[in-house]
């Protein structure tokens, strides 16, 4: 049942955890398909960083509530390559009320990915579900002839000439203010500054300035710059540039006085006069009322241009109340507060600029409300009530094109969310449209990510990895640094679970290197994924740099977990060098920042390690970990979803005690029972070849080798130990195998680093 998120089988309630819940909704509503990893942890955890003990474990408890298993998979389905997908039948039933409590609290559904207003769940031989209809808003054609579209402006970044660094927010705060007020004239379309502001970053062509490349970029037909300096001890000059192209002669414009954001607010008169435009009536209070507040509000801008919203936030809130018809303020207020999460406060605040923006004759405010309600109804799972919201949104963004094509590559998303395929690719089509006729060069990149939104969605992994391709090189050829890097990242990850691996390491090399001291989250997951791809592939040696600066980054943004991760990738990689007490030091570092109360999977998953390393370093640590362990596992709800590494750890712990014979027993109880959190058995192959390798026991190596192929494998510690085993044996031919396939994993991955190092070289001047 959705709305008291309770699910039933054979009529009897089922205990769950909130996101065993969710995972099973999230796959119910989307059976026609395979749900990826990637969109299960974004709809399940948003940003948080998720490791595959933790998705393994919530998909173990899953099939267990479904009376499922991951050898069976009788309702959930491993589909390789493509994700989870549902597989039992699905048929309707009654739709559940909402439970009164719920609706007068106001309370905000659980993060469930495409919700929708449905219906009774319960289980039995299958599962009930109602689809409630929702309006949709039709909007006659017109019959009129085309009307041409109004010039576009930018206004490109201030320069501070004043010497005085107080005034640094000038550089993106005053065209903000200005943009902002220019806005609300008729007859021009404004490119938003914070677009504009994230094109000044872009990487000029070669022979083309800053401010010739945004105007390429952008296709402005007007640009703006201008120039702040102080001219006495309490007197500033605000000189600003007007180029309108072809299409006239420049002109400049002189404004003088003792307060900047004063000076921005008289420009916008000025600049309106030189265009022509007529600015419509306005109520009172529609622009800040002083220097103070213009000040206040442009300091906002300036932080949220550089990404910084819960700093900018304070400043919008200041503005908005002492200028509440001023709806520029309002509006970022609504975003700034959607961004850093307060969903409620933000739903109001956007409600109340789109009901203002309408009675103003505001459009194009009144569409950006829209889809930013529509974004929060997205970051709520209401895929529904979002595609509504696109849809009312759609009519207002009227002649301005980048608000259109923004409201219609965010319909492609939401219907591909919604398995809508026929809508997604009209969408899609539309957005195409616009980008071209308007010459958006901008947005390509952001019309091939929802085209590999769509390949994801139809589960066509080549169509994906083709979007993504294409992605990657419109962002590279405009200049856009941050989005390629980003896009770089995308594109790995559909190559590594395509098992292209060379081309993936070469790609995660190429976005970690790129995104080092600008983009800290970035450098973290690209640097993470390739580090892991290094330690598979038995490249140790590069692996501590890449871990060394993660930790730095990790430590720099307090979050102990990524801290904890990095730490681990050392302790790979002091292990596979053979240095037992030094991965040893390095999982008890990781353990120890590890909340296991929080997140019991991935301290488990370090404990597991630390008992491998301890049983050879420090063989008398192991019963202490035993220990520990049963303990975190007995408090667990459900202790049996620990069963295997409790027992992998018991095994460990019994070789330690010099007791050979109960270590493969409970290795053998590992192996029979389910392993929720090492779907591929890496785990059981390595822990039995070392349990073997240490006590000369070739029943352990039967255990944990049992439909183990070296010739497949992607664990170089597997292989290392496997060849190992072999030789022990004598077993030459088994032996060769698996150094022959160690030799390619890392052959592959060397060239592709070499690859990579080639591509900075020619890249750098």
């Amino acid at each position: 049942m959705p709305a008291s998120r309770r699910l039933l089988r054979d009529g009897q309630p089922v205990d769950l955890e909130a996101k065993v819940f969710d995972l099973i909704w999230l796959l119910v509503e989307n059976r026609d398909r395979a749900v990826g990893k990637q969109e299960v942890i974004a709809a399940l955890w948003g940003h948080r960083p998720i490791t595959d003990a933790a998705l393994s474990q919530l998909l173990y408890k899953a099939r267990r509530a479904l009376d499922d298993d991951g050898d069976r998979q009788a309702v959930i389905r491993t589909v390789y390559g493509r994700g989870l997908q549902w597989v039992a039948p699905v048929t309707p039933a009654a739709a559940e009320r909402p439970d009164p409590e719920d609706r007068a609290s106001g309370a905000a559904p659980a993060p469930l990915v495409r919700q929708t207003r449905q219906a009774y769940l319960a289980l039995g031989m299958a599962i009930p579900l109602v689809l409630a209809a929702l309006a949709f808003w039709f909007i006659p054609a017109s019959k009129a002839p085309p009307v041409p579209a109004p010039p576009r402006l930018a206004m490109l970044p201030t320069t501070n000439a004043t010497g005085d660094p107080a005034l640094g927010w000038v550089s993106h705060g005053l065209p903000g203010l200005m943009t902002s007020l220019l806005g609300q004239a008729h007859g021009i379309d404004v490119i938003d500054a914070l677009q504009v502001a994230h094109v000044w970053d872009y990487t000029p062509q070669a022979g083309r300035n800053h401010a010739e490349h945004a105007r390429l970029v952008t296709h402005a037909d007007i640009v703006i710059d201008s120039r702040l300096r102080k001219i006495a001890d309490k007197l500033y000059e605000l000189d600003l540039h007007l180029d309108p192209g072809k299409s006239a002669a420049p002109s400049d414009i002189i404004v003088t006085g003792d307060q900047p954001g004063t000076l921005g607010i008289e420009a916008v008169g000025r600049i309106r006069r030189a265009l022509g435009l007529v600015p419509a009536a306005q109520p009172q209070g529609t622009q800040p009322a002083d220097a103070y507040l213009a000040e206040t509000f442009a300091r906002g801008l300036d932080e949220a241009m550089s990404g910084r919203w819960a700093q900018a936030k304070p400043y919008f809130l200041l503005s908005s109340q002492n200028a509440p018809n001023f709806l520029p303020a309002r509006f970022r207020l609504g975003e700034a507060q959607l961004v850093t999460g307060e969903s409620d406060l933000a739903e109001h605040t956007l409600q109340e600029v789109l009901a203002s923006a309408r009675a103003q004759g505001n459009e194009v405010m009144a569409a950006g409300s829209l889809v930013q309600l529509a974004q929060l109804a997205m970051n709520r799972h209401r895929y529904e009530d979002a595609l509504a919201l696109l849809d009312r949104a759609e009519p207002m963004a009227g002649r301005d094109a980048n608000m259109s094509v923004t409201v219609a590559l965010k319909a492609v998303n939401v219907a591909a969310r919604l398995h809508r395929m026929s809508l997604a690719h009209a969408k899609l089509a539309r957005a195409r449209n616009l980008i071209d006729r308007h010459q958006l060069r901008q947005r390509a990149a952001d019309l091939h990510n929802s085209e590999a939104f769509i390949g994801e969605a139809e589960g066509n992994v080549a169509a994906t990895e083709a979007a993504d391709r294409a992605a990657l090189a419109a962002s590279e050829a405009i200049g856009n640094e941050h989005d390629a890097r980003g896009d770089a990242y995308n594109l790995a990850l559909v190559l590594a679970r395509e098992g292209k691996n060379g081309e993936a390491i070469r790609l995660f090399a190429n976005s970690y290197h790129r995104s080092l001291g600008v983009d800290p989250w970035l450098t973290f997951a690209s640097g993470d994924n390739l580090a892991i791809a290094l330690l598979n592939a038995g490249l140790t040696s590069q692996v501590k740099p890449i871990a060394s600066q993660l930790l730095a980054t990790a430590t720099e943004q307090h979050n102990a977990v990524r801290q904890a991760l990095a730490w681990m990738l050392r302790a790979g990689s002091d292990w596979y060098e053979d240095d037992a007490a030094g991965s040893l030091a390095d999982c008890r570092k990781a353990a120890s920042l590890v909340d296991p109360a929080q997140d019991p999977a991935l301290w488990l998953a370090i404990r597991l390690n630390e008992a491998a390393a301890a049983l050879l370093a420090e063989p008398g640590a192991v019963a202490a970990i035993r220990r520990d362990t049963d303990f975190l596992i007995d408090a667990q709800k459900q202790p049996g979803d620990y069963a295997y590494e409790r027992m992998l750890i018991h095994a460990m712990a019994a070789s330690a005690a010099g007791n050979p014979l109960q270590a493969r027993i409970a290795l053998k109880a590992a192996a029979t029972g389910p392993r929720p959190n090492d779907p591929t058995g890496d785990n059981l192959h390595y822990i039995g070849l070392i349990l073997a390798l240490r006590d000369h026991d070739a029943g352990d190596a039967a255990i944990a080798l049992a439909r183990f192929d070296p010739g497949t494998s992607a664990s170089a510690d597997v292989l290392r130990l496997y060849s190992r085993w072999m030789a022990q044996q004598g077993d030459g031919t088994s032996r060769a195998r698996a150094q022959a396939r160690l030799a390619t994993l890392q052959k592959d991955a060397t060239a592709a680093l070499a690859a990579e190092s080639a591509e900075k070289l020619l890249a750098s001047p």
